[in-house]
């Protein structure tokens, strides 16, 4: 019996010495094949544009093409999802904004857990939303706006990318802290919510400076304010909400990488290391603040702890704004 023992003790010990040996190989000879970076928005959004440009020269980097897959929807939770569903072998990544990590899953069901579903690597940025509206609109200032809400309660409305976007949770915070009563208007998508912004059929809205800038130059919308909680370092004479009269307002936008959950350490830190000398790149950190993207970079272990700290603040955010999915 002793003998069996051993015998089964042994070949518990050689099968953890074979994975723990595979799991070393895997990340020594990787990547030996093209690596496909799920981005769940439209193409020419601001994190599609970013994953473009970097692409050549991370590809370069690693000696393998990088293949960049968008899928949209569901306020980038399909494409989520879909990473979290991936196989943990570092050739399928998810390259997200914060929406489907700390808002989603507060407002509504999302078929992955945000914290146990995913290895974050890095953190490559941030940037906040601007505060646009129509130059019919009389107001030409934020309190001008806040003043024109209150004296029409519920008769100015505000277009988003959808629901639950982050576009959405600023409109419900920006009604709960300026006292007004804006109505959501939800799209499917960011273009055609800014357009109808642009054409006066819609008030306002809070949308990603990249987008919002071309329209901005051709006089087809006004910038009245920045949601972040500092000023933009692109968009620097740009006052934020707080600062004209809403105090505790702010809504920050981050950009990672992130792979499923059991992805070989090894491997996660190599991307790290990668990404993060691109993002450091000075040529590369001008093109991203061009797309509207304030360059940085974290550890995954930074990166995994901002993500559980942000989700409890959205979930008060949601809860005293009494966000409702339309």
């Amino acid at each position: 019996m002793q003998l069996i023992h051993l015998s089964r003790t042994a070949a518990r010990a050689l099968v953890t010495g074979l994975l723990a040996w595979s799991v070393m190989a895997q990340a020594q000879t990787y990547p030996a094949r093209p690596i496909t970076v799920i981005v769940p928005v439209q193409a020419a959004a601001t994190h599609d544009a970013f994953m473009r440009l970097i692409s050549p020269k991370l590809s370069a980097a690693l000696g393998q093409p990088i293949v960049i897959e968008n899928r949209n929807g569901a306020g980038q939770s399909i494409g989520t999802e879909a990473v979290s569903r991936a196989k943990p072998d570092g050739y399928t990544l998810l390259l997200a904004s914060n929406a489907p990590f700390t808002i989603n899953p507060v407002v509504s069901k999302v078929r992955y857990d945000p914290v146990n579903d995913f290895e974050p690597i890095i953190n490559i940025g941030q940037n906040s939303l601007v505060l646009v509206t129509s130059p019919k609109l009389p107001a030409k200032t934020l309190p001008e706006l806040i003043a024109l809400a209150k004296s029409r309660k519920g008769e100015l409305n505000a277009a988003s990318s959808g629901n639950a976007s982050t576009g959405h949770l600023a409109l419900s915070q920006f009604n709960l802290l300026a006292g007004v009563d804006v109505v959501h208007v939800p799209y499917k998508g960011g273009p055609s919510a800014l357009n109808d912004v642009a054409g006066g059929q819609v008030s306002m809205a809070f949308a990603g400076p990249t987008a919002v800038l071309p329209l901005v130059k051709q006089g087809r919308l006004q910038m009245l304010a920045y949601a972040g909680s500092k000023r933009s370092v692109f968009l620097p004479e740009l006052r934020t909400v707080a600062e004209q009269g809403v105090p505790g307002f702010s809504v920050d936008v981050w950009f990672g990488l992130l792979a499923p959950k059991g992805t070989p350490k090894d491997i996660v830190q190599r991307l790290n290391a990668e990404v993060a000398k691109l993002v450091k790149d000075p040529e590369i950190a001008k093109r991203m603040l061009e797309l509207g993207i304030e360059p940085g970079t974290s550890t995954p272990e930074e990166f995994a702890a901002q993500i559980k700290r942000e989700i409890p603040v959205w979930r008060q955010i949601v809860t005293k704004a009494g966000v409702v999915v339309n």
